[in-house]
């Protein structure tokens, strides 16, 4: 998975090579971090995660958090946590039988784009799917997720390595018809500390403030972290190609450690089903008869 060509953000590094345990170490021991510094690993493209904004009714363009495609032939699908989009539909009507009220407004290679459709939400789980009236111009500038890129129905729960992509208010500067701005990735393993967690449709990553660094290897202080919500988050290990897990919900900081937690895509998924009901389905038999 590569970056696109002519995009004015960082450009995104593809690490490849394989993780090999220890000289001791036993097949059924856990291996050490995946970390790109130390193993080498890939990771996905830099143009999955997308910073979202709202166009408020006096013309600002307001950030609200993050977000990613979700390509099925034809049809496209934005993703997020409910909280970054909910403000979009006003008025007492189901916003699942109409469009949204306020634009949702993502980067293009040339300009804002505006983008509208029809949402399924849960509060309880904080995920949103917006099915896209027309996407435009999005798929020049981003990168959808495919089915081919989601983790299958057997994906095990509570364990594992994660990368999350998001975009801080902190790091993001909406000016005019542009965005001027930088993601924050990390990698983490499984770690809900002492916080409730349901493995079955929760994932929690913990980031050691104490202890961070970019995917390069190099020390780095962490931004806040609000505005990375509906980010994706993708499984990671030391072979095979990443798999889309989740979407990022919240952010609960213990001491020195922020607890990330993100919505499984199984529970996600049924929100995609209800919005064009069979094509989810058929497209997952195709992929994986």
């Amino acid at each position: 998975m590569k970056p696109k060509k002519g995009v004015v953000w960082r450009t995104g590094k593809e690490l490849a090579g394989r993780m090999n345990p220890a000289p001791n170490q036993s097949v059924h021991q856990e291996p050490e971090p995946p970390s790109p510094g130390d193993h080498g690993l890939a990771l996905p493209g830099d143009n999955y995660s997308i910073p979202l904004a709202l166009q408020m009714i006096d013309g600002a363009s307001v950030p609200t958090g993050s977000g990613w495609f979700l390509r099925i032939g034809a049809i496209w699908f934005l993703v997020t946590a409910e909280h970054v989009i909910g403000a979009a539909y006003l008025g007492t009507a189901s916003p699942s039988s109409r469009s949204n009220d306020l634009d949702i407004l993502v980067p293009g290679v040339t300009g804002i784009i505006r983008l509208s459709g029809k949402v399924r939400a849960s509060k309880q789980y904080d995920v949103a799917v917006i099915r896209l009236n027309d996407p435009g111009e999005v798929g020049t500038r981003w990168t959808p997720v495919t089915v081919a890129d989601l983790v299958p129905s057997d994906d095990p729960p509570g364990e594992g390595w994660f990368e999350v992509d998001g975009w801080p208010v902190q790091r993001a500067a909406w000016k005019g018809d542009s965005l001027h701005g930088k993601d924050f990735r990390f990698i983490g393993k499984f770690d809900s500390g002492t916080l409730r967690c349901d493995p079955e449709t929760d994932i929690f990553i913990a980031l050691d403030l104490n202890d961070h660094g970019t995917l390069d290897g190099e020390p780095e202080i962490a931004p806040a972290l609000a505005g990375i919500s509906g980010s994706p988050v993708w499984r990671i290990a030391s072979r095979g190609s990443p798999r889309l897990a989740g979407v990022q919900r919240s952010c609960t900081r213990v001491d020195q450690v922020v607890y990330i937690r993100a919505t499984r895509w199984s529970v996600v998924r049924p929100l995609v089903e209800d919005l064009e009901p069979g094509l989810l389905r058929t497209a997952e038999q195709l992929v994986r008869p």
